[in-house]
């Protein structure tokens, strides 16, 4: 249950309280919470996938070559992961914006009073572009992995 100091005061248009500002603080916590577990999750498995082949180990040759393939899977699941995680950041700019308008009017005359103008624009985040940018940086990263680890093998077998 969220405490005081978490919760937004209601919003009220012509004296009716507009419960619905409360409900988009909690799904704005929700989903901005969702995010950052995905991109943990996303980025803990594409570089613990991505560092399985550098393992040094006795085990069957036949599974070196299984695991050799490993970072591809990580690569994968970057790419998969990435796309539902876009998704979830285009839901949290919704949330977001529309927080962000029932915080603006709860607290309209406070601002104009401070500020004088509306210099603070809420609508402006660039949470998503900075997690997309994070994404394409870690596919490209795996994917220079990948492309080291064949160059290893090949001078490795001398070919």
């Amino acid at each position: 249950m969220a405490n005081s100091s978490e919760t937004i005061p209601e919003v009220t248009v012509d004296g009716n309280a507009l419960p619905v500002a409360n409900m988009t603080w909690d799904e704005y916590k929700y989903r901005h919470q969702l995010c950052w577990d995905l991109i943990f999750k996303i980025t803990l498995v594409t570089a613990t996938l991505s560092i399985i082949p550098y393992l040094n180990s006795d085990i069957i040759p036949e599974a070196k070559l299984i695991l050799f393939f490993t970072p591809l899977v990580g690569i994968g699941v970057s790419i998969i992961g990435g796309y539902r995680l876009y998704r979830e950041l285009k839901l949290l700019d919704k949330i977001r914006n529309l927080h962000r308008a029932f915080q603006k009017k709860a607290y309209d005359a406070l601002y104009n009073k401070l500020f004088h103008d509306d210099i603070h624009k809420f609508n402006d985040s660039n949470f998503t572009s900075a997690v997309s940018l994070y994404l394409v940086i870690l596919n490209i990263l795996a994917v220079i992995n990948f492309i080291m680890q064949l160059f290893l093998i090949y001078f490795k077998c001398g070919c």
